[in-house]
């Protein structure tokens, strides 16, 4: 996908999807206390956090407070709440969320935490968490409406606890905090301005450009204002203790006239991490659908409860599959995590709980040990239910290594585990609004990414993806990942990816020099067959129809999903796929297979670039007892390909050239965006290099191979094709008008690449 940007529709009766949706309907949604995105100040959007958590405060949520989890730092404090822009809201392309109210604070891009006062951005890029020996965010807790926030500096627990209160009859924005015993003297930032009008160690008064502070608790604590780099920089310098420290820290809007104010006892934030009321009790009963079908598969429908209370359209970015369970775990693009319950074998009535909210853009997710982890543009999270009451109260950082910048097209896609109990997920490219180009690189960009079991590192597997929306992870550690075109794209593609390898696009990988070749993928696909790629997926056994260990490769942009033809000659993947006969409600980007039973459950949102009918979908693939007729397996030979049936063949028409028709051609990898399809057997040079210059979309020039002979192997089910000339080729086009043995018809066809041709025997 070059972008998951939405097409608003949503549903206006409970369980269907009607054909729109409430227009703005991210200015109406009820995001919870807090929502996760990149911010910016202001219209221009200036001190950007990549990754901030905003918090909504006080009981009629006067105030917000953005926090920067990569950086420790509070971003901004101010009036009102965001202005919601950006591709997963109103669908801009280079915009993202702002302040929009009047500003009390805001803070320089670097680090708020750390044992000196210079408090220092000591990243090697610019991008990502401030070093984990200086501070390390830890986790969000929810306990009703209000909200903890838990990290670490010099490895000591810091809580704190942000509130709107109204103190001295003026509203204050209250920072209630908690610190650990520490052997070091720590210093936090709270606010950057021009100048402050007076300070003192327990008060600073801002004048009309600053906020005033009051602090309050432990007297060891004070303030202090140092020059910044922007003019003047107010601090909370914290002593070390082997005690709990306990202060509050009490921020007035600039101009406030403040006479004596008592800020009263600080509250203690630990309070707020034991866990509190559910905040969405309510279960949502909907309706579902079982499918029928004359052919080999049936596809059920699990109704969706698009109309909710808190008017969240559910745009389901990732799901799993509780272990001997009817139950799933549903993450959606807008940040909701859901559990569905009733997904038994006769599929009658789907009951719907919100779990979580607030999170940055959920695309992926997995279950590990009954335990829920969504991966966003800012984290791996696991949510914890402490008191099993349906709803997450600890929202934690498994792992937020992953390096952010905010240009809108920088997805986090999908999440699957190793055999090893690793994680693992893909990281887009910041392309330009319109899709040509970058925005600035960094390490992360472009990139298939490892996070061991424990969380505790992060690594990069392969680099030079585009926009991966979607990976694989096989049985034996295979990595597979689908790509859309682009950039250095010429069109869609499955990558067969090895540790450190390149797979195409230049600007996404810090190899140096830069590379002048790239990993073959194991194939190519034509617009029509695959126009964005969704995930990829392994059959665990053969009730499903297939045999075991099968790869499936879904499109998000066809809705469909197909079963890959794959071969290895000395040592080089490559094959292709042939469609899988079931349609879906919506587009294919994730899907899972349930131990239960075999079946395949498959996922998938419609945005840009996509044919799917319904905004969202989750559907069940169930193997009826028809028959199956399609290719289920492909050689390419020095001569021609080989090609075996899942079913027995008609002799006649097997025998018969005349039902085959095989063509090829090539693209051309390089900087433009996609590129033309062109001849084999005529290359033209001119026009290749013409073509690393000029969008040629429309070009299309393939060569048609005759086939001289075709022969029906002993088993009734091989087919194999003399083609004149052979040639390896980017993209191979395979059709064929066939019967099975009883005589009824079906047509087959097959896309596939070949990078080397192999020879009889060849495995």
């Amino acid at each position: 996908m070059k972008t998951l940007s939405l097409l608003l529709c949503c549903a206006a009766l409970l369980g269907a999807q009607a054909p729109k949706e409430p227009e703005r309907w991210w200015e109406s949604m009820d995001y919870g206390p807090f929502l996760s995105s990149s911010v910016g100040c202001g219209k221009a959007r200036t001190h950007a956090a990549a990754k901030g958590i905003t918090l909504r405060l006080g009981e009629r949520q006067q105030l917000s407070m953005t926090f920067d989890t990569d950086l420790l730092r509070p971003a901004f404090g101010w009036e009102g709440f965001l202005k919601l822009s950006g591709v997963s809201y109103d669908e801009g392309h280079g915009s993202f969320p702002y302040t929009e109210g009047p500003l009390w604070f805001r803070t320089e891009v670097t680090a708020g935490a750390g044992l000196t006062k210079d408090l220092k951005d000591e990243r090697a890029s610019s991008a990502g968490p401030i070093p984990f020996a200086q501070g390390r965010w830890k986790a969000l807790h929810r306990h009703g409406r209000r909200v903890a926030l838990r990290y670490e500096v010099d490895e000591a627990e810091v809580l704190e606890a942000p509130t709107a209160l109204t103190l001295g009859g003026q509203l204050a924005l209250v920072r209630d905090f908690r610190f650990e015993p520490c052997a070091s003297h720590r210093w936090f930032l709270l606010a950057d301005a021009a100048s402050f009008a007076s300070t003192a160690e327990r008060r600073v008064d801002g004048g009309k450009d600053a906020p005033s502070a009051i602090l309050g608790g432990d007297p060891a604590c004070r303030l202090e204002v140092l020059d910044g780099p922007g003019g003047k920089r107010l601090l909370l310098a914290v002593p070390a203790t082997r005690a709990v420290r306990r202060v509050r820290v009490a921020l007035f809007a600039p101009g406030a006239t403040l006479g004596a104010v008592d800020v009263g006892v600080p509250a203690d934030p630990s309070d707020l991490v034991a866990a509190g009321p559910p905040l969405w009790p309510q279960e949502l009963l909907v309706p579902c659908e079982m499918g029928t079908s004359d052919g080999p598969f049936a596809v059920d429908t699990v109704g969706i409860p698009m109309e909710n209370p808190w008017k969240s359209p559910l745009r389901i970015g990732g799901f799993d599959l509780f272990e001997n369970a009817p139950r799933a775990a549903v993450s959606t693009w807008n940040g909701d995590v859901w559990l569905v319950s009733g997904l038994s074998a006769e599929l009658r009535q789907a009951k719907w709980r919100r779990f979580a909210a607030g999170l940055f853009e959920t695309l992926g997710l997995v279950i590990r040990d009954g335990r829920v982890f969504v991966s966003g543009r800012d984290q791996i999270t696991e949510l914890i239910d402490h008191n099993d009451d349906g709803e997450a109260d600890e929202y934690r950082c498994f792992n937020n290594e992953v390096m952010a910048t905010t240009n809108f097209h920088e997805f986090v896609f999908d999440l699957q585990l190793g055999p090893e109990g690793d994680f693992w997920f893909a990281k887009a490219g910041p392309v330009r609004p319109g899709g040509r180009g970058f925005d600035r690189i960094v390490p992360h960009h472009g990139s298939i990414l490892r996070v061991k079991g424990d969380g505790s590192a992060l690594s990069v597997h392969a680099t030079g993806l585009r926009a991966p929306n979607g990976i694989g992870v096989g049985p034996h550690g295979e990595i597979t990942a689908g790509d859309n075109q682009g950039t250095w794209v010429p069109r869609c593609k499955l990558h067969w990816t090895r540790p450190g390898s390149f797979q195409g696009v230049v600007d996404c990988t810090p190899i140096t020099p830069k590379p002048v070749n790239y990993e073959l993928p194991l194939c190519w696909f034509p617009m029509e067959v695959d126009n964005s790629s969704g995930g990829q997926v392994w059959t665990q056994d053969e009730r499903f129809g297939l045999p075991k260990e099968t790869l499936i490769h879904l499109s998000y942009g066809q809705s469909t999903a197909y079963r890959v033809l794959m071969e290895t000659v000395d040592g080089q993947v490559q094959g292709g796929v042939t469609r899988l006969p079931f349609r879906l409600a919506s587009s294919a980007m994730r899907a899972r297979f349930d131990a239960r039973d075999g079946q395949m459950w498959i996922s998938g949102l419609r945005g840009w670039q996509t044919n799917a009918a319904k905004l969202s979908g989750l559907q069940r693939v169930r193997r009826t007892a028809a028959p199956m007729r399609m290719a289920e397996s492909l050689r390419a030979l020095a001569d021609g390909v080989e090609i075996r049936f899942s079913c027995a063949l008609d002799p006649e028409l097997a025998n018969d050239p005349e039902s085959y028709a095989v063509k090829i051609w090539n693209y051309v990898w390089g900087p433009m965006y996609g590129g033309p399809e062109l001849s084999v057997l005529e290359p033209d040079a001119a026009l290749s290099e013409r073509a690393q210059r000029e969008e040629m979309h429309d070009l299309k020039n393939h060569d048609t191979l005759k086939v001289q002979k075709a022969e029906l192997a002993a088993d009734g089910r091989t087919v194999r094709l003399t083609l004149a000339p052979m040639h390896i080729a980017m993209q191979m086009h395979i059709t064929a008008d066939l019967a099975d043995k009883s005589g009824t018809d079906f047509k087959a066809e097959i896309w596939n690449t070949i990078h080397k041709l192999g020879r009889d025997g060849t495995k």
